[in-house]
């Protein structure tokens, strides 16, 4: 009796563990929205975003799927003629820190590393300036370059 307790126990703790992998994994995932203001070309604006996850190409005012870090996005915006540049800060939920502990420290250990208590803001605007004024364009966002 106390052995089918304890396999009923094992797959109740198995499922459950399984179950929180999966949720904090699609946790580390956020949707976030580019606005390119003052961009005399929106239809051949393109922006780069950019953290230790990973980098991402997107057309200003279109949703994308990024994956969140515990540092700063970068995000560029360059068309022929302009360019912009801004810095997204990490915004830190106590609360989402507190149940990580209380919860997926103990169901799943090794999902603490897709920092899922930083996000960063859903709505980024950059201003666009003269390409005269621009700074370092990242090389992905040169004409040609199709690299992902």
């Amino acid at each position: 009796m106390l052995g089918k307790a304890l396999r009923i126990a094992g797959i109740i703790i198995c499922s459950a563990l399984i179950a929180s992998c999966n949720i904090v994994s699609r946790w580390q995932k956020q949707e976030i929205t580019i606005t390119a203001i003052d961009d005399k070309l929106p239809g051949k604006t393109r922006c780069l975003l950019k953290n230790e996850e990973g980098v991402w190409k997107v057309m200003p005012n279109t949703k994308a799927l990024i994956l969140r870090d515990e540092n700063a996005l970068e995000v560029q915006c360059v068309n022929t003629t302009q360019f912009g540049k801004e810095l997204v800060p990490t915004n830190f939920d106590k609360g989402d820190l507190v149940f990580g502990l209380l919860f997926f420290c103990v169901m799943c250990p090794l999902e603490m590393y897709y920092n899922t208590w930083y996000w960063y803001a859903p709505f980024v605007t950059v201003l666009m300036k003269d390409r005269r004024d621009m700074e370092f364009i990242d090389p992905l966002l040169q004409p040609g370059n199709s690299k992902k």
